[in-house]
């Protein structure tokens, strides 16, 4: 009978512990981008910094534990090169769709360091300016990882920085970003 007792009260305690920190949340990012691709067949290592974009929604199971969704607008990068088929401009469009699980560690009240691990679906777009090339396009999925710091600004909206990174073909891309999260 005690075990049955010790039991519920355990639960009891953990649901309103697990409800107490449960909430939804939306948010948006910006920041810097680079995409990094190499393309043996031409000699050329393309490397262009741009901007990203990055409108999520979320919630936050415990306050260790949230899944995240959202669009991330890699924006348009360009590098121009020469090659032994002359110079060679490439520019390239990515963005994509992910879903990932962060991994909260708070350290007061007020600042907390995280982990993302997630999955984004992307699409790149290439336009090269060279023999006249045709534009070519891929679409994939891959790990989605980052890391960063959030600091509460109020009860309700927490500033982050962010570094993520995912791999493209033949590449990856890289973004450092700064946001906002708005809990509901």
């Amino acid at each position: 009978m005690l075990k049955h007792a010790v039991a519920a009260a355990l639960t009891i305690v953990s649901s309103a512990t697990w409800a107490a920190d449960a909430h939804f949340e939306w948010g948006l990012a910006a920041g810097a981008s680079k995409v990094t691709v190499k393309d043996t067949a031409l000699a050329l290592d393309f490397k262009s910094n741009g901007f990203v974009f990055n409108p999520y929604i979320g919630y936050q199971f415990t306050a260790h534990w949230a899944a995240e969704g959202g669009y991330i607008a890699g924006g348009k990068t360009h590098d121009t090169q020469n090659t032994g088929q002359g110079a060679k401009t490439q520019i390239v469009k990515n963005d994509g769709w992910y879903l990932s699980g962060i991994g909260t560690w708070p350290i007061n009240d007020t600042y907390s360091v995280y982990g993302r691990l997630g999955y984004v679906l992307w699409d790149s777009k290439s336009t090269e300016f060279i023999v006249n090339a045709p534009p070519t396009s891929g679409s994939s999925g891959n790990a989605l990882l980052g890391v960063g710091g959030g600091y509460m600004v109020s009860d309700t909206i927490k500033l982050r920085l962010e570094y993520q990174r995912t791999s493209l073909d033949g590449g990856s891309w890289q973004a450092l970003t700064l946001g906002f999260v708005c809990y509901l």
